[in-house]
């Protein structure tokens, strides 16, 4: 075989993946469509300017600002804030001067949207600034862009006084606190001294500390009470564990061994009247009798069957007692408890004291303190004041805008050529880069990407083209389909596709009316999707599922045979192996050429291997824009796993523009 069909493997590269040539033809065919789109959009942009986008008026108003040469005073620090000239620049058209104009001059629109109308310029090394104002109306330009230069001065002196504000604000809340402080305060100890109703602190400490003295001597009185109580209620429970429950007070006889024993003999007596001596209620009866008399014979006494028992009298007179000692000695807990409640109360008064006696005296410290701070703040606050009231504006408009006399340019054939420009680039973008994107054949380099699959030739569509220019092109792809075969011993070759009409059986058709001129003997082998008459005497199934042993082929002439495969419903029910396919290719001996057009690969895998790994080679037949670059890689990577390599391509039906003859 030739080294030029043989496999590729080296990696290609991404240079390669794209034909700059096809890209470049798609190009030019898009090209009218997207110069007229863009030349309709310019004409459709410049009509509605013309016809929405009203002349601009712009007015300015020029201000200066006038140097401050002043010494800051030593007990005044928050006079004369300057701010340089790029300050100015960045602060003239910042949201609350532009909301300024806005309601001065009611305009229906944001601040946001102002922002656009207007701008500020410096002078050439210079302290003068140009305000400018655009407008459709050119009074109400002037109007602008004086009220943008009133609304900055304005904003310029808060701007210069903020800080002496915030300064101001600031001493003015501490001065409020303070001063609702201090009222809580003197609240507070006039509250403190009503509801104490306190004359003398240690007076009224000392009455405590002898109350408290003598409950605690009661109380521990009380508590050795409960102590004897317990000792006691402790020495009745020992007794009444020793103390009987119930003592026996009287027993009664009624009835002997011998009295049973007499009943026995009688029962024993009216059992034999009516059965044998073997029936097992007298032998029962018997061995009731002799148990009886054992017992009476080893019996020295009868024990009484009836007893009557009652309350031991002792155990009462425990209860009563251990009753009394449990409930004084519950008294004693709870005066106990009475006694302890006072105890805290009284400690907890004593505690009170001593602490009214410091909130006191912290009371009327926090009142001094609070009314010297209070005095600093009321001088630090009248300087602020006299600051605030000092400071003045160093800025002064000079001239202020009139109504221009002549418009500004709309720009209306800048905003045309830009949109048409821009229309233009963007389908040019969205066509070339669908074109790049595009996942179908249309080129020779198609086949380089992702796996690469040798390509045998390119068939125009030959309604488009000369016919001699047709033929020529079949004629190098039919010699090089030969190469691939010669000297194989199973000259096969299987014609499939990733798609539905890509030309197949037409391309093979060409191939074996080019075959005949050189009197090489071909069979075809059709796949049907169903059998008819004039096929039927001629299928090859039987031999493939091993229910013939024969093949008959038609032959309507010496050269040129036919066979047919049908792909019924058993094709997905028998699992067809290469040994049976290598088999039938056996038998079909003696031919130059077996050519095999398969179903598609996705029909049937497993036996679309199977026929191709037996054969010599694959012809992918890809189909111009119609069948898939993935597709193929698909396919070939499918045969790669089975290690079936011989791969091969034809793109069929180019279309004249697209085609380059390079035989």
């Amino acid at each position: 075989m030739s080294n030029e069909h043989e496999v590729n493997t080296e990696p290609i590269g991404l240079g390669q993946y794209f034909d700059r040539r096809v890209i470049w033809q798609v190009y030019k065919k898009e090209l009218l469509y997207i110069a007229v789109i863009s030349i309709v959009v310019m004409i459709i942009a410049g009509i509605w300017l013309k016809v929405n986008a009203s002349p601009s008026w712009k007015a300015h108003c020029y201000m200066v600002k006038a140097p401050k040469n002043l010494s800051t005073p030593v007990e005044m620090p928050y006079l004369y804030q300057s701010f340089d000239v790029n300050t100015v620049l960045e602060t003239v058209k910042i949201r609350e001067v532009l909301a300024e104009v806005v309601n001065r001059l009611n305009l229906k629109i944001t601040p946001e949207q102002l922002f656009s109308h207007v701008e500020v310029q410096r002078g050439n090394r210079s302290a003068v600034f140009r305000f400018s104002a655009t407008w459709p109306d050119k009074e109400m330009a002037a109007k602008i862009a004086n009220a943008t230069a009133d609304a900055f001065i304005a904003n310029s002196n808060k701007m210069m006084n903020s800080a002496t504000q915030k300064v101001h604000d600031y001493y003015m809340g501490e001065r409020t606190s303070r001063l609702d402080l201090i009222a809580d305060l003197e609240e507070q100890f006039a509250v403190s001294r009503q509801e104490y109703g306190i004359i003398s602190i240690p007076h009224e400490t000392q009455v405590k500390f002898d109350q408290l003295e003598e409950i605690e001597i009661r109380m521990i009185a009380n508590r050795l009470r409960e102590s004897e109580m317990a000792t006691k209620i402790a020495e009745m429970d020992e007794k009444l564990a020793d103390v009987p429950q119930e003592t026996m007070h009287n027993w009664t006889f009624t009835r002997t061994d011998e009295t049973r024993l007499l009943e026995l003999e009688r029962e024993l007596e009216l059992l034999r009247t009516r059965y044998t001596e073997e029936n097992p209620k007298v032998i029962k009866i018997k061995e009731d009798i002799e148990d009886l008399r054992e017992q009476i014979d080893n019996q020295t006494r009868n024990l009484p069957e009836a007893t009557t028992w009652g309350p031991s009298g002792l155990l009462d007179v425990y209860t009563i007692d251990r009753t009394r000692f449990e409930a004084e000695r519950q008294a004693s807990r709870k005066l106990d408890r009475e006694y302890q409640s006072k105890v805290d109360s009284l400690r907890a008064n004593l505690g009170h004291l001593t602490d009214a006696q410091k909130d006191f005296l912290e009371l009327e410290r926090q009142l001094e303190l609070n009314r010297k701070v209070l005095s600093i703040i009321e001088s630090r606050l009248a300087e602020a004041e006299m600051s605030i009231k000092s400071n003045v504006s160093d800025y002064e408009i000079i001239e202020p805008a009139k109504p221009p006399l002549m418009p500004e340019g709309t720009r209306r054939r800048l905003i045309v050529l830009g949109l048409g420009a821009a229309i233009f680039a963007m389908l040019s973008a969205f066509v070339v880069g669908k074109e790049m994107v595009s996942p179908y054949l249309r080129s020779s380099k198609d086949f380089s990407h992702p796996l690469p699959i040798p390509l045998l030739g390119q068939i125009p569509d030959e309604s488009q083209i000369e016919n001699t220019v047709f033929q020529k092109n079949l004629q190098v792809f039919a010699d090089n389909l030969l190469r691939i075969v010669k000297d194989a011993p199973h000259p096969v070759i299987c014609v499939s596709s990733d798609v539905p009409e890509t030309g197949k059986s037409f391309l093979i058709g060409d191939l074996m009316r080019l075959y005949q001129t050189r009197f090489l003997k071909i069979l075809y082998i059709d796949s049907l999707t169903e059998s008819s008459p004039e096929t039927k005497d001629y299928l090859i199934n039987p031999w493939i599922y091993d229910q013939e042993n024969s093949i008959k082929l038609y032959q309507p002439n010496p050269n040129e045979h036919y066979a047919y495969f049908v792909s019924e419903e058993k094709v997905f029910t028998h699992l067809v192996d290469k040994h049976r396919i290598d088999s039938l290719f056996d038998q079909l001996k003696g031919y130059d050429l077996i050519i095999w057009e398969l179903f598609d690969y996705e029909y049937n895998k497993q036996l679309f291997a199977s026929i191709v790994t037996a054969s010599e080679a694959l012809l992918l037949v890809g189909r111009f824009r119609r069948s898939s670059r993935s597709s193929l890689a698909r396919i070939k990577r499918f045969l790669a796993e089975r290690d079936h390599n011989k791969v091969y391509g034809v793109l069929n039906y180019v279309p004249k523009d697209y085609f380059k003859d390079e035989n």
